[in-house]
């Protein structure tokens, strides 16, 4: 920034040095053309200028020539030594420097010239006092430059070293701004940031954790049967018994991982233009026995309605809700599943009569490894990760999830983006 004040400054300052010298000239070429017009006015037939010296005092600093047209001075005052020349311009005739004009008069020829010397040694004490002028404002400009540069960036400076400071496993610092004007905004929005980095950070120590948990169980399940199998040997019969046994567990297993990949890798890709009633009606179809072996009703009303969704990523969303819906309905309840337009939106909706979802728990049932159940046991068959799938879809597809808690029971419902058909 100073050297570019510098640049312009010294720009600026040659440009008045040349404005002065031209209207020196200027003014210099007025004085001279006003004596010459006079000396012209003045001149006879043999070149002889009436009342010279009376011209010559109105205008000391200009000598006067006159020459004939074959270039023979004729008449002259002053010293400077002139040449025979019309065109005005400065001229350096030994150690003389001026400048000169001519004026054409009668036959004659009127020289007239100013002495510079003077005029350029005032140039030049003035070009002198600019260049010192110059460094001066340079120098001013850079310390004042500096200074408010460090008072303006300070408190940046010190953001930037207390971010420095802070390690990777603390992440609940977060910054302060001491120039609250300048930088409370800017500061404000980093600690933002710094939120959703410690909650992202803190949702998936949290995921890795339950991950853990939850596939541990299962493991030592499948190592405890296996190493008991392998304690002596077995016939046939006993080890297909035992095969028998763990195909359960691994069940699950398959499940719980389909189920973290499924939450882990949801992308962002085109949908295809689904008709959902289709798909609802036969996804509920397959739920029907299990809901009828529990005594519980399983009613289905789905209008046609079309959304940009994959029917395998709709069938994961009911399947979740029916698959909660049946562990927690009484026998001799209804569940209901309605798939209507509502404010040009596609709703679907799943509702049972069971014991509904505790108060504290409405805001976290769509979080990875969340289960009503105040122990973290398997004899409802949840891994707390299904809510979490659906609404990391739902979200996916420009969607909303939501659920509340009825009289009896709780009623899950996702909007969809409608749109018209392909």
């Amino acid at each position: 920034m100073t050297g570019v004040a510098a640049a312009i400054l010294a720009l600026l300052f040659l440009g008045v040095v040349g404005l002065s010298q031209r209207l020196e000239l200027r003014a210099d070429r007025h004085m001279l053309d006003s004596a010459l017009t006079q000396l012209s006015d003045n001149i006879n037939a043999k070149g002889k200028v009436r009342d010279i010296k009376e011209i010559y005092s109105a205008f000391p600093n200009v000598s006067f020539a006159v020459y004939d047209k074959d270039g023979t001075r004729i008449q002259e005052v002053g010293r400077l030594p002139l040449q025979p020349s019309k065109e005005f311009g400065l001229v350096t005739q030994g150690t003389a420097y001026f400048a000169a004009e001519g004026l054409k008069a009668k036959d004659y020829l009127i020289v007239g010239g100013v002495d510079w010397k003077l005029t350029q040694a005032r140039l030049h004490r003035f070009s002198l006092i600019l260049t010192f002028l110059w460094f001066f404002v340079v120098v001013l400009f850079g310390v004042v430059s500096w200074y408010s540069a460090a008072a303006t960036f300070r408190p940046l400076f010190s953001l930037t070293e207390q971010a420095a400071d802070y390690g990777g496993h603390d992440l609940s610092k977060r910054l302060e701004s001491v120039d609250k004007a300048e930088f409370g905004q800017f500061t404000e929005q980093l600690n933002q940031l710094l939120d959703r980095v410690e909650e992202t950070a803190r949702r998936e120590e949290q995921f890795a954790a339950d991950a853990a948990h939850e596939l541990r169980t299962p493991l030592a399940i499948l190592r405890g049967r296996i190493e008991s199998t392998l304690l002596k040997p077995r016939t046939t019969a006993e080890y297909q018994t035992s095969m028998h046994a763990l195909l359960p567990e691994v069940d699950r297993l398959t499940r719980l991982v389909e189920m973290l990949l499924r939450s882990a890798t949801a992308t962002h890709e085109d949908a295809p233009i689904t008709e959902l009633s289709a798909v609802i009606e036969e996804t509920a179809s397959r739920w029907l026995d299990r809901f009828a072996e529990q005594g519980v009703q399983l009613d289905v009303h789905a209008e046609e309605v079309y959304s940009q969704i994959w029917p395998e990523e709709l069938q994961c969303i009911v399947d979740n809700f029916l698959g909660n819906a049946l562990r927690v309905s009484p026998k001799g309840s209804k569940c209901t599943v309605v798939l209507e337009v509502v404010n040009n939106r596609a709703v679907v909706r799943v509702a049972d009569e069971g014991v509904g979802v505790p108060d504290e728990m409405i805001g976290k049932v769509f979080e990875r490894f969340t289960r009503g159940e105040a122990s973290r046991n398997r004899t409802s068959g949840g891994f707390g990760i299904g809510l979490a799938v659906c609404k990391t879809i739902v979200t996916t597809r420009g969607g909303s999830i939501s659920v509340q808690n009825r009289k009896p029971g709780a009623e899950f419902k996702v909007e969809l983006q409608r749109v018209s058909p392909a």
